[in-house]
């Protein structure tokens, strides 16, 4: 485990960063995404997208330790962000439906929807809101799954924001989200549904404090349960701490950094339970505005399809680099490494009786026309290792990108 003064050291680290533009950029405030919308009737505004991506070869279509098989994939999603002003209310969303296609194995075909909404009252001294979304997808969950296996995810929630003064605010939310798999979902011979149905509420506060015009301190704590509706020996409460940054767009470093602790009460007989680090990091960095540096890291606990082991730990981090080479014309290397460490069953408390380690790295070229659009050719190769040599597999992906923003 790594040791907690280190993730303590890297968060002062990042808030040393991030206050250090405060003379150049002082004055300088995120832009509302709504007033850049490309889109406006009136109070709506819309900001509609469309990707086209992994056209091409995937040499490993069912990441399967032997025999692999080899298709031509490609998937569509349009999408659009949605605001809506009306006096002191305002809605605010996102719709994506999706649609991925196998020339040769038809049955991985699928279309897949996620929308997403937030309804909010800016009031004088409070700020209410509701949040509402629905996820109908067959995307692999994770790097454990394989199956592309049919998945509904609902979720929605009420909450307040609660300014105290001009630095500081206080916010609550309650939020329930229920998880369900298809009856025929299969992996391995376990019916997903079986390990995986399951409602999960979260009572969750927090405090942010604005440190300067870029840089917020932000601290996070929640209480969670989880309900299985076929596998109750999974059952669990946890608390989670989680103290963090967030970095204004003008800032030196952009995105988020939280590092905290979690605690993981297995209610079921003879399953350890879990206490330690957490975290959650999404930062880029560009320099000299020629070269983009982009990390995500990060580490928690999840929920595993296999019945010998509940549940894994998965730690692990991506970084990319994109160069730009002349004109519209740019580059781009990422790697990243993930482990999935599954607990002893029968021990008293967490220790790692198998891990599991998925690697990966690629690179591409791109093109960029127009005020958002990009054309971009990728290849990318991944591999998984495990004591269990069925859960090892290796392919590689080889393909072009199409994003545009209307």
């Amino acid at each position: 485990m790594i040791p907690m003064r280190n993730f303590l050291f890297c968060l002062l680290l990042l808030v040393a960063l991030g206050l250090s533009p405060v003379m150049a950029y002082a004055q300088e405030e995120a832009p509302d995404p709504s007033t850049t919308a490309r889109i406006h009737f009136g109070p709506l505004a819309l900001n509609p997208t469309i990707g086209i991506s992994n056209v091409g070869i995937d040499t490993n279509v069912f990441n399967t330790w032997d025999d692999p098989k080899q298709d031509f994939t490609a998937t569509v999603t349009p999408g659009t962000d949605l605001w809506l002003q009306a006096g002191r209310t305002r809605l605010s969303g996102r719709a994506n439906v999706g649609y991925v296609y196998f020339q040769q194995y038809s049955q991985e075909r699928s279309f897949n929807t996620d929308l997403s909404a937030r309804y909010e009252v800016n009031l004088y001294h409070v700020r209410p809101y509701a949040i509402v979304s629905y996820l109908n997808t067959r995307e692999r969950p994770g790097f454990e799954i394989d199956a592309r296996a049919r998945r509904f995810e609902h979720a929605y929630g009420f909450g307040a924001d609660v300014p105290l003064t001009s630095r500081t605010t206080f916010g609550v939310e309650a939020r329930r989200q229920a998880t369900s798999y298809a009856a025929d979902a299969l992996f391995l011979g376990t019916y997903l549904r079986d390990v995986f149905d399951r409602r999960e509420d979260t009572l969750q506060a927090s405090v942010h404090y604005k440190l300067t015009p870029l840089t917020t301190f932000v601290v996070q704590a929640s209480a969670e349960r989880a309900r299985f509706t076929y596998s109750p020996v999974r059952n669990s409460d946890a608390v989670r701490v989680m103290p963090g940054v967030e970095f204004n767009a003008f800032a030196i470093i952009q995105g988020s950094a939280y590092v905290g602790l979690r605690k993981l009460d297995m209610l079921g007989q003879g399953i350890p339970s879990y206490k330690g680090a957490v975290a959650s990091v999404d930062l880029g960095y560009t320099l000299l505005g020629a070269t983009r540096f982009a990390v995500q890291a990060n580490r928690d606990v999840y929920y595993s399809f296999e019945v010998s082991w509940p549940y894994y730990v998965q730690t692990g981090f991506t970084a990319s680099a994109t160069q730009r080479i002349a004109g519209p014309f740019d580059a781009q290397a990422r790697i990243g490494r993930q482990t999935l460490a599954y607990p002893l069953v029968g021990q008293s408390s967490f220790n790692v009786g198998r891990t599991d380690v998925v690697r990966f790295y690629g690179g591409g070229v791109g093109y960029r026309f127009g005020r958002s659009a990009r054309l971009g050719f990728n290849v990318d190769s991944y591999q998984r290792t495990s004591p269990i040599s069925t859960r090892t597999y290796k392919g590689l992906r080889i393909g072009s990108s199409l994003t545009y923003g209307f």
